[in-house]
């Protein structure tokens, strides 16, 4: 019955989500602060600490419930550390996966399976190592010959980090996992755009931000709303879809 809801895929810069919230860390887990305190900087514990309280709005979003209401649990299968697939402890059904980068944060929630994944463009050339390890041949080619190579893998590593996050590929897998049929092209994303596309049966929607210089794909098995997130208007809802009453 819920696997015909729409998913729910959220947005924005680190500091937008967290005036959105509110406070991210009131919304966390004792686990969850305790992973927050152990990353080094300032910088990357405001990024986790969004993101983690940013699943919590979309799930609150589709089971009509604020995000306090919302416990977020990661518990490893092998060794039972706080870590692996996430899921929401009051309604374990809903899926949820999110992501962030600095200063950059999303997140998706949904009755069907979910990805979300966000990244910086590397700053410089791609080391050719790398190319190979996340990247067929053919794709290599593509993202070299796009006139902006360095985001064009970005938006790559995007897609092919949801499909791991998916389980439908691994690191050791990525390069022989080929994403034929999806373009790279990247005029529309100097300006902060978003599209539609469609890939094996799965539904994406790619977004980047240009004030954050960053890109982003959120993928699911039926088609998905994105909101972005800012902070001196509403959150805007740009793709397809009505936000849950």
């Amino acid at each position: 019955m819920n696997a015909g809801i729409r998913p729910l895929a959220a947005t924005g810069s680190t500091d937008d989500v967290a005036a959105r919230l509110g406070d991210p860390a009131a919304l966390l887990t004792d686990v969850e602060l305790g992973r927050a305190q152990r990353l080094r900087s300032s910088s990357d514990r405001s990024d986790f600490m969004a993101a983690h309280g940013l699943v919590r709005l979309v799930a609150g979003q589709l089971l009509g419930c604020g995000p306090d209401d919302l416990t977020v649990v990661q518990r490893c299968a092998r060794c039972g550390g706080p870590h692996g697939q996430p899921y929401i402890a009051e309604q374990p059904a809903l899926q949820v996966s999110w992501s962030h980068t600095r200063g950059y944060v999303a997140a998706i929630a949904g009755f069907v399976p979910v990805a979300v994944d966000v990244e910086h463009p590397p700053p410089v050339t791609v080391d050719g190592a790398l190319l190979r390890l996340v990247l067929s041949p053919s794709e290599q080619s593509v993202v070299a010959a796009a006139p902006d190579p360095s985001r064009a893998f970005a938006r790559q590593w995007v897609r092919k980090e949801s499909l791991v996050k998916l389980g439908m590929a691994t690191l050791d897998t990525m390069a022989t996992t080929e994403l034929d049929g999806l373009a790279v092209d990247s005029s529309w994303l100097a300006i902060g755009g978003h599209r539609r596309l469609t890939w094996r049966g799965w539904y994406l929607v790619e977004w980047s931000d240009a004030a954050s210089a960053t890109v982003g794909t959120a993928m699911a098995a039926i088609p998905t709303s994105l909101i972005r997130i800012g902070a001196t208007s509403p959150d805007r809802l740009v793709a397809i879809g009505q936000l849950p009453t």
